[in-house]
């Protein structure tokens, strides 16, 4: 009894070990009937779920068809919410689910190392879609033509378009195979979005006149592993007519006008440079590079270029050398 009071006293005491899975304890589906690109019926599902501490781990699906696929939740990170956005797609086979019910299950691991196998969640019904829904559907694009100017900086046309699945989107305007402007890469959440553009280039500047494409460059998220490449789609044409590609006389006044010179200040004027003038030296025993350059209140380096030879190679007596004139 006096040593249980001791060890109580002191706190010596081993605080029992964490033993216990972790428990869902809420799950959500956007929807329980998906296909593979789907239009009459979601392309993609999108699954919440809730545990009691943080975890780790995946859902497998598993359909009356004989097939299953994986879905990642946080392979490293524990969290206690997971949302992902899955599109029934086999990894294994890389290639689209075949139509059935798949039974969905967890598989979830905490920091402790304790395990949750097998937890069933539901069930989503994979259907055959007819009509597959392209990832990015042109809803408009006003104005066709634009004429942007240098007095105007304001954007001259807007692209509206629907994402009809979660992706990575970058958008470039090109001109025979060239890319004249081309915005970072964003994710996109689905739904519509507008690409706006003002007649420049990457640097600033108003683009020669012509037909000019413009190019979705796309990377759809909702599978475990995305590609690693892009998907390019040529969305439409914009032609850009009687553009100030050019700068105009008004524009050139403007840029001269406003250069800010002071009293003093030098000036590199292009044209034909002052030819250099040197000495002719004859080298004497004892001589040295460094002892003419010394002399002459010179460089090594311009004495070598000068007479070009190689600083390595010895200078013999007799030997005449063109010695920069102070």
């Amino acid at each position: 009894m006096a040593a249980i009071f001791i060890a109580f006293l002191f706190g010596s005491y081993t605080q029992a070990a964490d033993t216990a899975p972790p428990e869902v304890i809420s799950k959500q589906f956007s929807s329980s009937t998906i296909a593979y690109k789907g239009n009459a019926v979601p392309g993609y599902v999108t699954i919440t779920l809730e545990t009691d501490e943080p975890s780790r781990g995946y859902i497998m699906a598993v359909g009356n068809n004989g097939r299953q696929a994986k879905i990642n939740l946080s392979t490293t990170e524990f969290k206690t919410k997971h949302v992902v956005h899955w599109a029934p797609w086999d990894d294994v086979k890389r290639e689209p689910l075949p139509p059935g019910t798949y039974l969905l299950k967890s598989y979830l691991t905490d920091a402790s190392y304790n395990s949750a196998q097998g937890f069933p969640l539901g069930q989503i019904i994979v259907v055959q879609e007819p009509n597959p829904k392209e990832l990015i559907t042109v809803l408009s694009t006003t104005p066709s033509t634009i004429s942007p100017k240098y007095s105007e900086t304001q954007n001259l046309m807007e692209m509206k378009y629907e994402l009809s699945r979660h992706a990575e989107v970058q958008i470039a305007v090109q001109k025979d195979g060239t890319i004249h402007y081309q915005t970072g890469k964003v994710k996109l959440e689905p739904g519509t979005h507008q690409f706006a553009w003002n007649g420049r280039d990457q640097k600033g500047n108003i683009v020669p006149d012509g037909e000019y494409e413009i190019v979705f460059k796309t990377i759809e998220l909702n599978y475990n592993y995305p590609a690693a490449t892009q998907t390019v789609f040529k969305a439409g044409k914009i032609n850009v007519v009687n553009g100030e590609h050019t700068i105009p006389e008004w524009r050139m006044k403007e840029i001269v006008t406003s250069v800010s010179l002071y009293v003093g200040q030098k000036l590199t004027i292009p044209g034909k440079q002052p030819a250099e003038t040197y000495t002719i030296y004859t080298v004497q025993s004892g001589d040295s590079l460094w002892k003419i350059a010394q002399k002459y209140n010179t460089t090594i380096q311009k004495i070598v270029d000068l007479n070009q030879i190689d600083v390595n190679n010895p200078i013999l007596v007799g030997q005449k050398l063109k010695v920069p004139s102070a």
